[in-house]
């Protein structure tokens, strides 16, 4: 199956998720922080899913996520964001970042398997590119916006 890199600051959600995506045949390692995950990444290599909080210690989840891209590898792994953070901005930035799944603590098991298969079901490239169309989106609207203010 799949190696997944779950990022966590709590040891009892990263167990939990653990067990759950291990007792689906996928391969699981676990990071504490945004920064821990980043050394997993130079050691072991980019798993194909990074299941990541947001609230951590040391480097956020966005912070992570910010650091991929910088580093050229965000378009080549899914990102599902397992968060406490329920607002509206949360998954306003999470649509932002071409992110598909956006799951709330606590979570449901199923979903979260739901969310693994449907992310693999897609190539990252893919999950990616409708990132960038997002943007490019943005920019259009803010620019269509300057145009048609008095």
């Amino acid at each position: 199956m799949a190696r997944i890199l779950v990022v966590d600051d709590e040891s009892v959600v990263r167990d939990l998720v653990r067990a759950v995506l291990a007792g689906e045949g996928h391969d699981v390692v676990e990071a504490r922080d945004g920064l821990e995950a980043l050394e997993v990444v130079e050691g072991s290599g980019l798993p194909e899913v990074v299941v990541l909080d947001l609230m951590m210690p040391q480097m956020d989840g966005w912070r992570f996520l910010e650091e991929l891209r910088n580093r050229g590898l965000r378009r080549h792994t899914r990102v599902i964001i397992l968060t406490a953070l329920t607002d509206e901005d949360t998954r306003l930035r999470g649509k932002q970042e071409g992110l598909r799944h956006l799951l709330s603590k606590p979570f449901d098991t199923d979903a979260l398997i739901d969310a693994v298969n449907d992310a693999l079901a897609h190539p990252a490239e893919e999950l990616c590119d409708s990132r960038e169309h997002v943007q490019d989106l943005a920019v259009l609207l803010q620019t269509i916006d300057e145009v048609l203010a008095p």
